[in-house]
């Protein structure tokens, strides 16, 4: 698949600022961990931190908690280093994680599931880390549901999402909570993401990629993050906020209804 080959030196996501605020668009991903999260202590991992946007929203958030990040990319690590904030950042893949049995009190992962070769032993292995009682919060996508503008897209044959994205994986609901259960996880709330508004963008933004036939090293945000002036940016940051603020309140109106194209879960290490 196309998405094996993606090179994650090449983009590096999650280096923009993130708060619960309607202005960036993972937002509502914030909203619902931090609802999962917010009584809890002791020690965090989050798999796949990218740049280290939720390690460093968490932080702001639940100043209490001791953090690590782990991402495959090296350039994505120094930069979350760059954050300064307290925290410990390596370079890892997610289906060998460097640390021992019961490392961790919650273990977080955002978007990257559907990225690795092996998603069996991605799962085996943040249960493996996991503490007996511990929290396992993620957000999956769920791409493989053909009720969707983005799945339908991709059963007919769009590939610029696996090409420009880094996706070879389409999951269903049903297999996602599979491999969870068959790890020994328990299942203990499912809510429902990405329902219209998100898709759309994305079509767009991969499509344009897969017509120019080249990536961008950083996200939308990623570019309005380093690039400040200019009235073409400031045209972009309006139409970026007024996108995702009706993709968060559409996250947060439509998250108990299934059909979307990812789902929240919150789960414990039996």
């Amino acid at each position: 698949m196309a998405g094996y080959k993606f090179d994650y030196e090449t983009k590096v996501w999650g280096g923009e600022k993130l708060r619960v605020s309607p202005i960036h668009f993972r937002a509502s991903r914030l909203y619902f961990a931090l609802q999962e999260l917010k009584n809890k202590k002791g020690k965090l991992l989050d798999v796949g931190c990218g740049a280290g946007d939720f390690i460093e929203a968490f932080s702001f958030y639940l100043p209490k908690l001791d953090f690590t990040g782990i991402d495959i990319s090296k350039k994505a690590i120094d930069r979350a280093k760059s954050r300064k904030i307290k925290a410990k950042f390596l370079v890892s893949g997610a289906e060998k994680l460097p640390f021992k049995n019961n490392s961790f009190d919650m273990v977080t992962c955002f978007d990257v599931l559907e990225h690795v070769k092996n998603p069996t032993q991605m799962i085996k292995e943040m249960y493996r880390v996991l503490k007996v009682g511990g929290t396992f919060y993620a957000f999956i996508p769920t791409e493989d549901n053909i009720f969707s503008p983005e799945g339908l897209l991709i059963k007919l044959g769009w590939k610029a999402k696996e090409i420009y994205g880094g996706h070879p994986h389409h999951y269903n609901r049903e297999y996602v909570l599979k491999l969870l259960k068959a790890a020994g996880f328990r299942i203990n709330k499912i809510k429902y993401g990405e329902h219209f508004t998100n898709q759309i963008i994305e079509i767009f933004y991969f499509s344009y990629l897969s017509i120019r036939g080249k990536n961008t090293d950083v996200t939308v945000e990623g570019y309005l993050a380093k690039n400040k002036k200019g009235f073409g940016v400031y045209i972009l940051n309006l139409i970026k906020n007024f996108f995702s603020t009706i993709s968060y309140f559409e996250a947060r109106l439509l998250c108990n209804l299934s059909g979307g194209l990812g789902i929240h879960l919150t789960c414990t290490k039996k």
